[in-house]
Parts: C-alpha cells; sequence; structure tokens
C-alpha cells in the first residue's frame, strides 16, 4: 500500500471538545460554548434560586394560593396573593440578575463538566423533576389514595352472582 492510500481522518471539532482521556473533552477547558451559557448555565441560576434561595417565598406563596382556591376565592385568588407574588418575584429577579450568582453557578457546571470529561460519568441532577412547591395537601390525599388501594387489593371483594 503506498502512501497515497492512506486514510485521513478528519474531525470538524476542535480538540476541546474531542480530546481528554475518554473522548468527551479537554477537562481542564473552563471555557463556556453559547449554548451552555444560555442554557444549561440559566437554568442552574434558575434552579438553584427556586430550590435554595427563595424557596420559602415560593413556599408561602403555595400555600397562599391552596388555601384561596375553592369556590368564590379561587377566581380572585391572584389578587389576594398579590403581595406573596411580589415578594416571590423580587426575591427570583434578584438572583436572576445578581452577577456573582451567575458565576457561582457557572463554576458549579464547569466542575461538574469537568469531572464528566473525566470520568465518562454524568451526575444526576439534583433539582431534575422536583417541584418547586411541595404541597401538604397533595401528599396527604395522596397517601390517602394510596392506603385504600393497598386495602382494597388484600380484601378483594368477591362476587359469586356473576358468572
Amino acid at each position: 500500500m503506498s502512501e497515497d492510500n492512506k486514510e485521513v481522518h478528519v474531525n470538524v471539532f476542535s480538540k476541546k471538545f474531542t480530546g481528554g482521556p475518554l473522548g468527551l473533552g479537554d477537562p481542564d477547558d473552563r471555557t463556556l460554548r453559547h449554548v451552555e451559557d444560555h442554557v444549561f448555565v440559566t437554568q442552574l441560576v434558575k434552579d438553584r434560586a427556586h430550590h435554595e434561595k427563595c424557596k420559602d417565598l415560593i413556599k408561602k406563596f403555595g400555600e397562599c394560593m391552596e388555601e384561596n382556591n375553592s369556590g368564590w376565592k379561587g377566581f380572585i385568588s391572584f389578587i389576594t396573593c398579590k403581595p406573596q407574588v411580589t415578594e416571590m418575584n423580587a426575591c427570583l429577579g434578584k438572583y436572576y440578575k445578581d452577577k456573582e450568582f451567575r458565576a457561582e453557578c457557572e463554576q458549579i457546571y464547569l466542575d461538574r463538566r469537568s469531572r464528566h470529561r473525566r470520568t465518562g460519568i454524568i451526575e444526576k441532577d439534583p433539582y431534575e423533576k422536583k417541584p418547586y412547591y411541595d404541597s401538604e395537601r397533595k401528599k396527604e390525599f395522596v397517601a390517602k389514595l394510596r392506603a385504600e388501594k393497598q386495602k382494597s387489593q388484600e380484601n378483594p371483594i368477591e362476587n359469586s352472582n356473576t358468572k
């Protein structure tokens, strides 16, 4: 085989995206692509603001909405809970605009990405599918339904009249 017939593998991606020990990218690269900055980091900012920083205010808002959601009160709950909405939005807005908080979230994201590129293991997102507000009333209702279902499975009703 002559040198003219050699296949040359050309990669369209930079070494920082395909290099590293597992071919997942350079673990030491600390630059962010546009999509990482505008999607992943922004989502992390949102999740941390909701689940860590403004958690109590979101809980207050959820409780207010639960208290005012029945009957005629349900139609005006958005007026009744206006103070809680204002307070919650002010808190969330503060963290959405805070440059230091965003920089902290960027570092968290870059650390996770670096660990993934080194090990190949994807860390589970701690906020994935977590609701912003857990309703105690809903938890009690679901527990009651499960108990009734389990009770009905333990004591099935036998109908001797059916053929």
